[in-house]
C-alpha cells in the first residue's frame, strides 16, 4: 500500500531561502469585532482590579499575583468582566480555590465568605444551588 503524496512545500521553502520569517508567509486568523470588544471589557475590569490593593484576596501576599474570578468566565460569561467577580490572588490560593474549595474554606474563612457574598449578589439561584448541593461549606 502506498503512502499519500506529501503537499508541495513551496511558499515555505521559498520563505526559508529568502530568510523571510515563517510567521509572515502564514495568513494570521482574523479577531472579529464581537472578540475585541470582550477583550477589552475583560481588560477594563482588570484595571479596576488592579488599581485596588495589591495584595492577594486570601493571603496576603503580594506575589505572584493573577487575577481571579470567583464566579467562572466559562460558565458565567455575562459576569466575566464585571469588576466586583475578580479579586486578585496569588498562584497557590488562586489554584487552591480552583480544585478545593473545601480546603480555602478551611484555611481563608474570610476570603471564602467574601466570595460567597460575591455569588450570592451576582447570582442567587447559582447560590441556593450550590448551598443545597454542599451544604457544609456554606455553614463556613
Amino acid at each position: 500500500m502506498e503512502s499519500p503524496p506529501t503537499p508541495p512545500m513551496e511558499n515555505h521553502t521559498k520563505a526559508m531561502n529568502r530568510r523571510t520569517p515563517l510567521s509572515r508567509t502564514t495568513p494570521l486568523r482574523p479577531v472579529s469585532a464581537k472578540q475585541r470588544g470582550a477583550k477589552g471589557r475583560l481588560g477594563n475590569a482588570y484595571r479596576v482590579v488592579d488599581a485596588g490593593p495589591r495584595a492577594c484576596f486570601a493571603c496576603g501576599s503580594s506575589f505572584q499575583l493573577t487575577h481571579s474570578h470567583t464566579l467562572t468566565q466559562k460558565q458565567f460569561p455575562r459576569h466575566a468582566a464585571n469588576p466586583a467577580n475578580v479579586v486578585l490572588e496569588c498562584i497557590g490560593c488562586h489554584a487552591l480555590y480552583e480544585h478545593n474549595k473545601a480546603g480555602y474554606a478551611l484555611r481563608f474563612p474570610e476570603a471564602f465568605a467574601a466570595k460567597l457574598a460575591t455569588i450570592r449578589q451576582l447570582e442567587p439561584q447559582y447560590y441556593a444551588l450550590q448551598a443545597l448541593k454542599h451544604p457544609n461549606l456554606f455553614t463556613v
